[in-house]
């Protein structure tokens, strides 16, 4: 034969009246189909070139030819060019028959393939449960399906945004109320709408803990002042101590107070803090903290602490 490409038939003669033939070995031969893209929005073209190869080689026009479904498909400078309407949405599948020429038999192999049909979409999602607070930068994700992100326009009505990043946004808002997030990607266009609240109230954090209500006198002289700590928040957020008062009530009812700016102990509140023993009682209250976005300062709930005894251990453990 003059094509070197054809599969060669061996025969070889078992006796001098009977000869044997080989089937024709088809593990080199491969069918590749190279999409322009595997994910298309329905209503548009899903488009893929085909090719046969055979010993790494592609093989020539002449000696093949394709069959997607009904359509019979020939090849041209060694590829076949298949084209489909993408009306179903979800996974697409296609299956390629390719007949090779060889003589007297020509040999069919077929594989299947699968594209993926969507629809243009748009989603916003706030990247920390769905609210957006005052005063600090929410993240905030827009995914626009189909649609190049350099076709995509962010807009806000009751804040400010801002895009570090393709997809991803922040937005900053000045009042508690209805945010609503304007996203216009290509034709399609929508509104999303999310609530925008105050930072909630921090605590206040003294020796470490969150409003203790027990200390030993040692431990509780020893404290520098009272501080704020947002509890269960995902920003990293710090709150201000402004002023706080703290009151000494003596195991005889007797009462001192004094008022103390910033979150230190001032000179009035160290002096009462020092007089700590054990039966004392001290309270903190009439705390007042300001957060991001807080426009005045917000009054927070206080604490006290008693002052107990430490029991003496026995000799015996």
């Amino acid at each position: 034969m003059n094509n070197p490409l054809l599969l060669i038939l061996l025969f070889a003669a078992a006796c001098s009246t009977a000869v044997a033939q080989t089937k024709p070995d088809t593990s080199d031969i491969h069918i590749i189909s190279s999409p322009k893209s595997g994910y298309v929005i329905r209503g548009e073209k899903f488009e893929t070139e085909i090719f046969v190869l055979v010993g790494g080689k592609t093989l020539p026009d002449q000696d093949y030819y394709i069959r997607v479904g009904d359509k019979q498909l020939l090849p041209e400078n060694g590829r076949v060019c298949y084209s489909a309407f993408a009306a179903d949405h979800g996974i697409n599948l296609y299956t390629v028959k390719a007949t090779i020429r060889n003589g007297t038999e020509d040999i069919t192999l077929s594989r299947e393939f699968s594209y993926e049909v969507g629809e243009r979409c748009i989603a916003v999602s706030a990247s920390k449960m769905e609210v957006l607070y005052v005063g600090v930068d929410n993240p905030l994700f827009v995914i626009a399906a189909g649609v190049s992100s350099q076709d995509v326009r962010v807009s806000v009505t009751g804040g400010t945004i801002s895009s570090p990043g393709p997809m991803f946004y922040e937005v900053q808002v000045a009042q508690p109320g209805q945010v609503s997030i304007d996203v216009e990607a290509g034709r399609l266009k929508s509104t999303f709408y999310f609530r925008a609240k105050r930072i909630p109230d921090p605590s206040p954090l003294f020796g470490g803990l969150t409003m203790p209500e027990r200390m030993v006198t040692e431990q509780f002289k020893s404290q520098a002042g009272v501080s704020l700590m947002l509890n269960n928040f995902d920003f990293d957020v710090k709150c201000d101590m402004l002023s706080y008062e703290v009151v000494r009530i003596a195991p005889d009812g007797a009462r001192e107070y004094a008022m103390n700016e910033g979150p230190r102990f001032g000179e009035a509140a160290r002096a009462l803090i020092d007089k700590a023993g054990p039966g004392d009682i001290y309270l903190f209250r009439n705390i007042r903290g300001q957060c991001p976005g807080d426009a005045v300062a917000r009054k927070l709930q206080g604490f006290s602490v008693e002052i107990k005894l430490i029991t003496p251990t026995s000799p015996g453990g």
